[in-house]
C-alpha cells in the first residue's frame, strides 16, 4: 500500500519530493524516486507484502519502471504464469508481478489483475507513461495537464504541490457535490484536474493522451438452480476472503455485527490457523450503536475481539483532523466513525478486511425495499399524499420510516429510477437555484445527467439491476470506497474489500434478481447461505448503517460550529450560498420542523474543506 505521484515535463527532484511527501500518511515506512530528463516518479510505502524486497520504484530489464498503490491478490498466480515463459523473479512482491506482467502482456495485464490498485508505469522504449486504476476505484488516482506538464497522484494534495497546478473551483463539480455529497469520477472539485475512471488505463505520450476501458460490470440473469447458486456463492465468498488475507503484517476484520462483516469474519476465522482479530466501535447513542451485535458474533466465532465505546466528544474531535487531510469536499458523515474505527484498529494491526460492496451488488439498501411501495404512492394525487407526509412529526433517530417517506415525496418529481436514487442525495437539483448565488448557477447542466447516463449504460436489464448498477457506479465508487480509503489511509491502515473480488462480483452480477431480493428481504441468497453459519438473528438484522446522530448534534454540540461556518455575513462575503435560504434551513432544523441534517452537514463540510484547501 502506497501513495504515488509523478509528472512529465522538466523534472525537478525537489518538486517530486514535495509531491510525494504530502502523501506520507499513505506510506510511512519508506519512500523512493525515479527521475530522468522527461519523467519524475515518487512513492511512499506502507509495507505489507515482502517487507524488504518490495521497494519502489521498481525497474525492469526492458525499460519499464513501476510505482503502484494497492494490493494484487492473484500476483502469485500471475508469477507462476510468467515463470513458465522463462521470466525470473528477484523478489516476492506483487509489484514485480506488475512489472514483468506489463513487459510480457502490455496493457492487457490490467484485465488479469484481481486487486485494488493505482499504477503508474514509465516505458523508456516508447517514451510513454501508462496509468491504470482498479475495477471499482478502491484506490484513487488524479491527473491533470497544466502547460507543458502532465501531473498525477494518489490525492489532490500531491498535485497541488506542483508549481504549474492551479486551484480553481469547478462550478459544475460544486453543484455535483451539493447534490451527491461527493464529486463523481471523472470530475474533481478543481478545474483541469480529473480522476482516472475505474477499470481503465491511460496512455500518455508527449502532448497526447487516451483512456481505454479494460472491464465493465455486466448484469445478466443466467439460469442456475438454487442449490448450485448457494454452493457457488459460499465457495466464492470464502475464496475472496482467503485471497485477501495475504499479508506479512498483522491483519484483522472490521466487525459491525451486520451480515456482511459477520460473513467475512466467519470465513476468515474458518481459514486462519490462529484466532482472527476483530474490531468494533460503539456509541453512547443507542439508536446508532451496534457493538452488542458485534460482540455476539465475535463470541460465537471465537475471535480475538477488541471494542471501544466512543463518546460524542470523541467523534466531534475528529472533525478538524479529518478535514485537515480530506482535500476534496466530502459530506458522508459516516467518515467520522469510520476514521475512529480505523484509528483504533491501527493500534493493533496494519490490514483490516471490511464488508464494502455487498449492499450495492445485492441491492441491500432500505431504498430497494421502499421501491416496492412506489406504486402505492403513485396511486393517489401527489399534492394530497405529499401534504399528508409533510405533517408527520420529525424524528432525529437513525433511518426512520418518516424520514424515508419524506425523501420519497421530495424525489417524486424526477424521472423513474432517478427518483429512487435521489433518496440518498442531499440538495436535489431543483433546490440549487435557491441555495446558490447567480454566479454559480448560470449555464450549468443537470447534475442528474450522470445518473441518466449510467442507467442507459446498464443496458436492457430489470429496473432492480439498473439500480444496483447505478449504486455500484456512483455510491460505491465515489462515496463508500472513497470514505474507506481516506479514513483508513489517514492512519496508515490498509482496508480490503473481499466482496469486490472480480470472480465474486461477476458471479453475483449474473444471478437472477429473485436470488437477490424476495418480497421485502434484501440480499436473500447471502442471508440463506449465512443464516446457519452465524448466531441466530444476525443474518436477518435490519440494516442500520454506520451513522452518527448528526441531526441531534446540529441542535447541540455541533450548533456553534454550524452557526460559525454558515453565519449570514460570512456567506454574503464569500458569495457561494444564499444566506437567507441557509438561515431557513437552520431555523427549520432547530425548530424540528424538518430534518435538514444532510443539507446542513453538506454545507458545513464544504466550508471546512474550503477554509483549508481553497483559501
Amino acid at each position: 500500500m502506497c501513495g504515488i505521484a509523478g509528472y512529465l515535463g522538466q523534472p525537478d527532484r525537489s518538486v517530486i519530493e514535495r509531491m510525494t511527501r504530502s502523501l506520507v500518511h499513505r506510506g510511512p515506512d519508506d519512500e523512493g524516486y525515479f527521475v530522468n530528463e522527461k519523467v519524475a516518479l515518487g512513492m511512499r510505502r506502507l509495507k505489507i507484502i515482502d517487507l524488504e524486497g518490495g521497494k519502489q520504484p521498481m525497474k525492469g530489464g526492458h525499460g519499464a519502471t513501476v510505482i503502484f498503490n494497492g494490493e494484487i491478490y492473484n500476483f502469485r498466480k500471475l508469477r507462476s504464469e510468467l515463470e513458465t515463459v522463462g521470466i525470473r523473479f528477484q523478489t516476492n512482491s506483487d509489484t514485480e508481478a506488475i512489472l514483468h506482467g506489463y513487459e510480457h502482456w502490455g496493457t492487457q495485464l490490467f484485465a488479469r489483475l484481481d486487486g485494488m490498485f493505482a499504477i503508474a508505469i514509465w516505458d523508456e522504449h516508447t517514451q510513454t507513461l501508462i496509468l491504470a486504476r482498479d475495477r471499482f476505484g478502491e484506490k484513487p488516482l488524479y491527473y491533470g495537464r497544466f502547460g507543458n506538464s502532465f501531473v498525477f497522484g494518489s490525492e489532490l494534495k500531491a498535485l497541488l504541490q506542483h508549481p504549474a497546478v492551479k486551484r480553481e473551483l469547478d462550478t459544475e463539480s460544486l453543484q455535483q457535490y451539493l447534490v451527491y455529497d461527493y464529486v463523481s469520477a471523472p470530475r474533481s472539485i478543481f478545474k483541469n484536474i480529473l480522476k482516472l475512471p475505474p477499470a481503465s488505463c491511460m496512455i500518455v505520450r508527449d502532448d497526447t493522451q487516451r483512456i481505454e476501458s479494460y472491464w465493465n460490470l455486466r448484469l445478466t440473469e443466467k439460469s442456475i438452480s438454487l442449490e448450485a447458486a448457494e454452493e457457488l456463492l459460499k465457495e466464492k465468498v470464502e475464496r475472496a476472503v482467503t485471497s485477501r488475507m495475504q499479508a506479512d503484517v498483522p491483519l484483522g476484520v472490521f466487525l459491525s455485527g451486520g451480515l456482511d462483516s459477520s460473513s467475512i469474519a466467519y470465513f476468515a476465522s474458518k481459514n486462519s490457523a490462529q484466532k482472527v482479530r476483530t474490531f468494533s466501535i460503539g456509541f453512547e447513542d443507542q439508536s446508532f450503536d451496534e457493538s452488542q451485535h458485534a460482540r455476539q458474533v465475535a463470541e460465537f466465532l471465537g475471535t480475538d475481539h477488541t471494542e471501544h465505546i466512543f463518546t460524542t466528544k470523541d467523534c466531534l474531535d475528529t472533525v478538524p483532523k479529518i478535514f485537515s487531510v480530506l482535500d476534496e469536499p466530502f459530506a458522508d458523515a459516516s467518515v467520522l466513525p469510520t476514521f475512529l474505527l480505523a484509528q483504533f484498529t491501527r493500534i493493533h494491526v496494519t490490514v483490516a478486511l471490511d464488508g464494502d460492496g455487498s449492499d450495492e451488488l445485492f441491492g441491500g439498501y432500505p431504498t430497494f425495499q421502499a421501491r416496492k411501495f412506489l406504486w402505492l404512492y403513485r396511486l393517489f394525487p401527489t399534492a394530497i399524499v405529499n401534504s399528508l407526509i409533510s405533517r408527520l412529526p420529525t424524528s432525529f433517530d437513525n433511518i426512520t420510516f418518516e424520514y424515508g417517506l419524506k425523501r420519497i415525496a421530495e424525489g417524486a418529481r424526477y424521472p423513474k429510477l432517478i427518483d429512487e436514487y435521489s433518496w440518498i442525495c442531499s440538495f436535489l437539483p431543483h433546490l440549487l437555484s435557491q441555495l446558490l448565488t447567480t454566479a454559480f448557477t448560470t449555464g450549468i447542466q443537470d447534475p442528474f445527467a450522470v445518473l441518466a447516463r449510467y442507467i442507459r449504460d446498464a443496458g436492457s436489464v430489470s429496473d432492480f439491476n439498473k439500480m444496483t448498477y447505478l449504486y455500484s457506479k456512483m455510491y460505491l465508487q465515489d462515496d463508500i470506497l472513497t470514505k474507506s480509503d481516506r479514513a483508513s489511509m489517514m492512519v496508515s491502515l490498509e482496508s480490503r474489500a473481499p466482496f469486490l473480488a472480480v470472480e465474486l462480483v461477476e458471479f453475483i452480477s449474473s444471478l437472477p434478481v429473485k436470488y437477490k431480493m424476495r418480497g421485502l428481504t434484501t440480499k436473500w441468497l447471502l442471508k440463506r447461505v449465512m443464516r446457519p453459519l452465524l448466531p441466530p438473528g444476525i443474518a436477518d438484522r435490519k440494516k442500520k448503517g454506520f451513522g452518527v446522530p448528526m441531526a441531534r448534534w446540529l441542535t447541540g454540540e455541533l450548533k456553534p460550529l454550524m452557526l460559525g461556518l454558515l453565519e449570514p455575513g460570512r456567506l454574503r462575503r464569500e458569495g457561494y450560498f444564499n444566506p437567507d435560504f441557509v438561515a431557513r434551513l437552520i431555523a427549520e432544523h432547530q425548530a424540528k420542523k424538518k430534518d435538514n441534517r444532510k443539507l446542513l452537514w453538506n454545507l458545513m463540510a464544504f466550508q471546512l474543506w474550503k477554509d483549508k484547501w481553497l483559501a
